[in-house]
């Protein structure tokens, strides 16, 4: 059981797992034409992030900086998918960034400005994909949650079984 809290199993699974998520982002967009709100792309963006910070974890696996950077990251990760998922079952307020506000009358009369279809129209309090019946920003608040809880688990176990070591030595 504790080889599979192993750094470089962890870091392992940490990549494969952002890698999985920010591809079935991109895919959704894509493959499915579901457009992602401000708040997922966020997210992707971090799993993005994840992803160059775990090959770099993996190739240099003493490096303590990485691991501190890369524990921040899936911390942000983590507050990011709880908020997005606050949002989403409107316990808080969007982001002025995320409301998408109808214009009146007077608004449409208006001549169309040429970036018209520039931006994104997804509202990020409205669920906009749903996976296995439940809403993607749910499953990647569970994601985000068990990666922040594998890694930091992870990293005690090494720290405790290296204060050992020392105090043993």
């Amino acid at each position: 059981m504790m080889k599979f809290f192993r750094i470089c199993r962890a870091h392992r699974i940490l990549l494969l797992s952002s890698m999985l998520a920010a591809g079935t982002s991109i895919a959704c967009q894509y493959v499915l034409n579901k457009q992602p709100c401000e708040l997922c792309l966020l997210s992707r963006y971090i799993y993005v992030a994840i992803v160059a910070i775990s090959i770099l974890a993996i190739r240099y696996v003493h490096a303590l900086f990485l691991r501190n950077v890369l524990i921040t990251f899936v911390f942000c990760s983590f507050l990011a998918g709880t908020y997005h998922l606050g949002v989403e079952n409107h316990w808080w307020a969007a982001p002025k960034f995320c409301s998408l506000v109808l214009p009146d009358q007077e608004e449409l009369n208006k001549p169309v400005p040429s970036n018209f279809l520039e931006g994104h129209v997804t509202k990020c309090d409205a669920v906009n994909l749903e996976i296995l019946g439940f809403s993607a920003t749910l499953l990647n608040w569970m994601l985000s949650s068990a990666l922040f809880w594998f890694l930091s688990v992870s990293y005690a176990i090494e720290y405790g079984r290296k204060s050992m070591q020392i105090r043993t030595a």
